[in-house]
């Protein structure tokens, strides 16, 4: 008769049959769960059923209730993605931020480091030649001290042997005055005379003067030529310690200008060191923030690095998800077409016999299905669902319960949803606050580390202005002492220039007027050496009287004097103006060294006080900047403590109702499963 049996022994009728070779072709596309509850359909059926209502428009409602249900849950799958999509645009942009910021960070850091190294280099240049030129005067004092000593003993050696010779002089000169006739004491004042006459210009013509003592010792020449000897002994004596004097004065002068650089320079050099050693300490923390910075970078990149592959791969992932989800409603659309086409529709109702029914399936199917919803009620505590169970043990029309089941599985599906969306939300809230937290808690740690070395800075450049600032007094008082000095010993080199000058205008009067009678008077003046004579013992001593110009000599003597020390006087003023030439030279020198060194310091001054402020305006912005990020630190930790006890009690109760929920979506689905392919039989009974 056509009839067919089931797998489980059941005939099919020939509409049985047309349902399976329509499930046989779309096996390949209808999802397993769909497959399972179209077969409990079918095996449910009564072969006995006689109601000519077609069952397959069920299977399509069934059909079409499953493909809002997949395409409800790709609406939701896709805003949990669309969030999680956000999430990788917002951070990635974030951390793409950072890594800029660190990147000029970094590139700022290098410069300062390289300007750093480029003024230690200066610096190291700068002290070298310091040294250099400390070095070059040292050894120029050295040099100048040798000569000094060197000079200074052949004076002493001179001197020696110079009052040797005016203390021989002296005691020839009284014991001629004293030695009426020659004998050995004449002898013995020759022999004076000849050496102290080596110690002359012209030892020769003194020398020729020996003999005629030796022969004429009553000579009134030989006291003049003595004393004029004595005389010219004791000027050069008196000008060798004035040379002496002024050879020392100029070495003390140098030696006193040498170490006054020598102090200068040594002082600018420490300075320039101390300059140097702060470089050196800004260059090593420059150095050492770009080493945190680079390790910041490297740990930014590593993580926007993690970050963009996680979001590829989840972008894939979702990509293949919506690609199955696709395929599936393509294959449940193409059942529902097979089966609800006009085609199969006209089949399905001109066929003269229903499903297979099983025997008294009203009753046993109530009881099943009350057996799953009573289940699902103990294991859950769902008082609905229990509720629902005692409906359907007291009978009644299945579709009332189906709908009842229908209408608390979508309420199920609705607390799955909104758990799934509270937990993303404190999943991502609490992470999104817990990573600004500690983003917050880093970058105060830097400013205060920041702070704390701009303080550092600020105390050494307070040092370094009190310091600048000594120095520049110091420096103000040392140029003043200078200019102090300078002007009285200028004030004594005229002072002595004018009493030398009137001395020389004196001896000129002086010698004027010695020299005035003899011109008058036309008598020759006595030439430097003495007249001969001729001595022999018949002659009879000399008995003329003076006359007129008879102190002729002993005028010239004087005269001669005169002139000497008018002559050493002129040489001394000469000498005292290349002196004072000289120390002015050197003065001018020094004052302008000296204000190149207070031009330097004010300048150092200036810059030192220019970096305190931009040091100091620094740290206002920094300790605003970290009082705003304390601030949003503790907003973030009060929105972190707020979400806490409703986040923690997701956590805690989510897998639990998730798992209560999924044995409640079982039985319910399972008791409507029964009920679908009964419901037909109830109302054909």
């Amino acid at each position: 008769d056509g009839w067919l049996k089931s797998e489980e022994g059941h005939r099919l009728s020939p509409l049985g049959q047309a349902v399976s070779s329509l499930f046989a072709r779309s096996a390949l596309r209808i999802p397993l769960a769909m497959q399972l509850s179209l077969a409990i359909l079918v095996g449910c059926a009564s072969a006995r059923s006689v109601d000519r209502r077609n069952p397959v428009s069920k299977v399509v409602d069934l059909l079409r209730e499953m493909q809002a249900k997949v395409e409800a849950d790709g609406k939701a799958e896709t805003k949990v993605y669309d969030k999680y999509a956000c999430w990788c645009a917002t951070t990635t942009q974030r951390k793409k931020d950072e890594i800029e910021a660190s990147k000029n960070e970094i590139a700022s850091l290098s410069n300062e480091i390289l300007e750093l190294k480029a003024s230690i280099a200066t610096k190291e240049n700068d002290i070298a030649k310091l040294a250099a030129d400390i070095a070059e005067n040292e050894e120029s004092m050295k040099q100048a001290t040798t000569l000094r000593e060197n000079e200074n003993k052949a004076f002493q050696g001179e001197t020696s042997e110079m009052q040797s010779a005016i203390g021989s002089l002296e005691k020839a000169i009284k014991v001629l005055s004293g030695a009426g006739t020659g004998g050995a004491s004449l002898m013995e004042v020759a022999d004076v005379v000849e050496r102290a006459a080596r110690l002359t210009n012209k030892p020769g013509s003194f020398i020729a003067q020996v003999a005629k003592i030796r022969y004429a010792p009553q000579s009134a020449t030989v006291q003049g030529i003595l004393k004029d000897m004595y005389d010219t002994f004791v000027v050069n004596l008196e000008t060798m310690n004035a040379e002496e004097a002024s050879s020392q004065h100029l070495y003390e002068t140098l030696m006193n200008t040498k170490t006054e650089q020598n102090a200068a320079y040594s002082k600018t050099k420490a300075k320039t060191e101390e300059e140097k050693a702060s470089d050196e300490e800004h260059l090593g923390m420059a150095t050492e923030n770009r080493e945190a910075e680079l390790e910041s970078l490297s740990a930014a990149q590593t993580f926007f690095a993690d970050t963009a592959d996680a979001c590829k791969n989840k972008a894939d992932e979702w990509q293949e998800r919506s690609r199955n989800r696709d395929e599936e409603l393509t294959g449940i659309q193409e059942a529902i077409d097979i089966l609800d086409s006009p085609e199969a529709r006209k089949l399905f109702t001109s066929a003269t016999a229903t499903f297979a029914q099983v025997q008294q399936l009203s009753q046993s199917t109530t009881m099943n299905v009350y057996s799953e919803l009573k289940k699902a009620a103990s294991v859950s505590h769902n008082v609905q669902l229990a509720a629902l169970a005692v409906k359907v043990r007291a009978g009644g029309h299945f579709d009332g319960v189906i709908a009842e089941i229908d209408k608390l599985m979508q309420t199920l599906k609705d607390e799955e949803q909104q758990d799934i969306e509270d937990r993303d939300m404190c999943i991502e809230e609490e992470n999104a606050n817990h990573n600004k937290h500690q983003d917050l808690l880093y970058a105060i740690e830097k400013l205060a580390n920041h702070i704390s070395k701009l303080n550092g800075i600020k105390d050494k450049l307070s040092d370094e202005i009190v310091e600048t600032q000594d120095a520049i007094t110091d420096q103000e008082n040392t140029m003043a002492d200078a200019l102090a000095a300078r002007n009285s010993d200028h004030d004594d080199f005229l002072q002595a220039k004018s009493d030398d000058e009137a001395a020389i205008d004196l001896i000129k009067q002086a010698t004027e007027k010695l020299t005035r009678f003899y011109k008058n008077n036309k008598i020759a003046e006595l030439q430097l050496e003495a007249p001969e004579f001729k001595v022999d013992k018949d002659q009879a001593p000399e008995a003329k009287f003076s006359g007129a110009g008879s102190r002729n000599q002993e005028k010239r003597g004087i005269v001669a004097i005169l002139t000497q020390i008018r002559e050493n006087m002129e040489a001394d003023v000469r000498e005292g103006e290349a002196t004072e030439a000289a120390e002015m030279a050197a003065y001018e020198k020094q004052r302008a060294d000296d204000r190149a060194t207070m031009e330097a310091l004010k300048n150092r001054l200036a810059d030192l006080q220019a970096e305190k402020s931009e040091t100091e305006a620094k740290i206002s912005a920094a300790e605003t900047k970290k009082t705003n990020t304390e601030g949003e630190r503790d907003a973030t930790a009060d929105t972190l403590k707020a979400l806490k006890p409703g986040c923690d009690w997701i956590r805690a109760s989510f897998n639990k109702r998730r798992e209560d929920r999924k044995t409640e979506m079982e039985g319910l689905f399972n008791a409507k499963s029964m009920l679908a392919g009964a419901s037909f039989l109830q109302k054909r009974q």
